[in-house]
């Protein structure tokens, strides 16, 4: 989305997938509306644009800074005898892919409220 509103600003170039996203919201406010009430499902749905278009310089930008964000996360939470990695989500598969070479991974165990609930009775 920032990076549409960017190309619409001049700061960006314009792609493919820019000038899709513009024309699909039918204008720069309507992206900026619904950013503003948008649930991080409502973006993740957004995000599988990015997979559709992923030759699109655009997208590869966005998912590039996505990834490295998601690896600095990773880097600082790791021990110093690092640990396996569980990509899980509707975007897991997309970073886990583009990871692998980082850190080992492991599927999950389950869903996250498993984990949650394994956790509060390991605390209790």
């Amino acid at each position: 989305m920032s990076e549409v509103l960017r190309s619409v600003d001049g700061l960006a170039p314009a792609t493919a997938l820019t000038d899709l996203t513009l024309a699909r919201f039918e204008g720069p406010q309507a992206i900026v509306a619904f950013a503003r009430t948008a649930t991080g499902a409502d973006f993740a749905r957004e995000a599988r644009q990015l997979l559709e278009h992923a030759s699109d310089s655009a997208a590869e930008a966005v998912l590039a800074q996505a990834t490295s964000h998601i690896a600095a996360g990773i880097a600082r939470l790791q021990p110093a005898e690092p640990l396996p990695v569980t990509f899980t989500g509707g975007l897991g598969p997309i970073f886990a892919d583009r990871l692998f070479d980082r850190w080992s991974q492991r599927p999950a165990r389950g869903n996250p409220l498993d984990g949650a609930l394994r956790l509060a009775l390991e605390l209790a």
